[in-house]
């Protein structure tokens, strides 16, 4: 379970992905506590955290294409 949310929220301090997957693989459950790990797993499983994580990076995407901030997507 730990492995599959860092492969979708991917620990950004690290220098590169083989570092990280380096360190998650040797100490990750160590280093996570039981009640963050129940939040990974409803998160998981949520459809609108899907989502957000779909859309997230095309917004930025497009935002930066016509250069912009804001909401790409608005719920009327």
């Amino acid at each position: 379970m730990i492995a599959r949310w860092r492969r979708v929220y991917p620990v950004r301090t690290r220098t590169s992905p083989a570092e990280a997957a380096v360190d998650d693989a040797s100490d990750a459950a160590s280093k996570v506590s039981p009640e963050r790990i129940a939040i990974w797993r409803e998160r998981l499983s949520s459809l609108s955290w899907f989502m957000r994580a779909l859309v997230e990076p095309i917004a930025r995407r497009a935002n930066g294409e016509d250069d912009c901030t804001g909401h790409f997507w608005v719920a009327h």
